[in-house]
């Protein structure tokens, strides 16, 4: 039988995972200051060309699509224990991954507004 616990530990592993592994992907091509200080904390120092960018986020990028495959798996292992706290931990844990990738999609599209704003420096008048 599964550990409850170790299924409440996965649970937020996979937002946490979520979290930092798209956060450095961005790190490496886009802008992170805008986000939340405690989503920074494994990201890389950018690299100084494009297939060094490439390489630094490799990793994140195959493990980011992974984390909301452990939160499905743990809700799977919940109903089969039949074990409804479990199963709403599971369900936690992907609407907060869920709202992570809002933030991310809407931080894009501010960014990206940003800087085809004509008061945006470099702008031509």
């Amino acid at each position: 039988m599964t550990d409850p616990w170790f299924l409440v530990v996965v649970s937020l592993g996979s937002v946490v995972g979520f979290v930092f592994f798209t956060t450095a992907i961005v790190a490496q091509f886009g802008d992170v200051a805008r986000f939340p200080s405690w989503s920074r904390a494994c990201v890389l120092p950018r690299a100084a060309t494009m297939g060094g960018r490439v390489l630094n986020s490799l990793t994140y990028a195959v493990m980011a699509p992974l984390s909301p495959l452990l939160a499905v798996a743990v809700v799977a292992d919940a109903v089969r224990l039949q074990h409804l706290a479990l199963v709403l931990v599971g369900v936690v844990a992907l609407v907060a991954i869920a709202a992570w990738l809002v933030f991310l999609v809407r931080s894009n599209v501010r960014s990206n507004r940003d800087r085809m704003s004509p008061s945006s420096p470099g702008a031509s008048a």
